[in-house]
């Protein structure tokens, strides 16, 4: 039976059927154990070398904050008191990847999902769960954030202070994880939003409200 025993750090894990179908998937932490009646079981020492095989099976992850749903065998973003944060759109896209990137340096996709207005164009929300953690690479290179933060800066976003705060936690906190609303700036706290909130500025539908499980 295959088994995990008591791993030197912690490690994220992937069991497979015999026809290589993700089944189950988990972390254990150092000193714990884990088997499994599947075929195989995969660790990795990293999030992202889990999610990468869980992709080889399952398709694109949509963002960093979706887990594998293992009845269904597909991407979900499980809610978990749920909110949204306004970022210019101008700003969204590029923010969203640097973010990625303290994750996955040199990789390209997104921490959370991106919502736009039906009718305003300025805006767009990310979608994320309070709670969420941030696994920053040990290698991170806190220059795309940087870049990504200076737009905001010249924009009146946020000032100057709070992006060089965001880059002392990032490089602070290598290897270890931040709870993503430490990466919000303090300007920015007013304007984290409910889904009830999200609904009102017509961000979403009340058919598309997120009912946890």
């Amino acid at each position: 039976m295959p088994e995990i025993y008591k791993p030197a750090q912690t490690t994220y894990w992937i069991a497979k059927d015999a026809d290589g179908n993700v089944v189950h998937v988990g972390v254990v932490d150092p000193h714990q154990v884990v088997t499994t009646a599947q075929a195989s079981l995969v660790g990795y020492t990293t999030r992202i070398g889990q999610i990468e095989d869980i992709e080889s099976f399952a398709g694109p992850q949509p963002a960093f904050n979706y887990d594998y749903d293992e009845i269904e065998q597909v991407w979900k973003f499980l809610p978990n008191d749920v909110v949204y944060i306004p970022v210019a759109s101008a700003l969204a896209s590029d923010l969203n990847n640097a973010l990625y990137q303290c994750i996955k340096p040199g990789g390209v996709g997104k921490y959370a999902e991106e919502i736009p207005h039906k009718v305003w164009p300025d805006y767009v929300l990310y979608k994320l769960n309070r709670h969420d953690n941030i696994p920053v690479d040990l290698g991170v290179d806190p220059t795309p954030l940087q870049n990504a933060l200076a737009i905001a800066v010249a924009g009146g976003g946020i000032t100057q202070a709070e992006a060089d705060q965001i880059i002392v936690d990032v490089q602070a906190n290598a290897g270890n994880e931040i709870d993503v609303i430490d990466f919000i700036p303090d300007s920015w706290l007013p304007y984290v939003l409910t889904e009830q909130d999200a609904m009102r500025l017509g961000y979403i539908d009340r058919d598309d409200e997120v009912i946890p499980e």
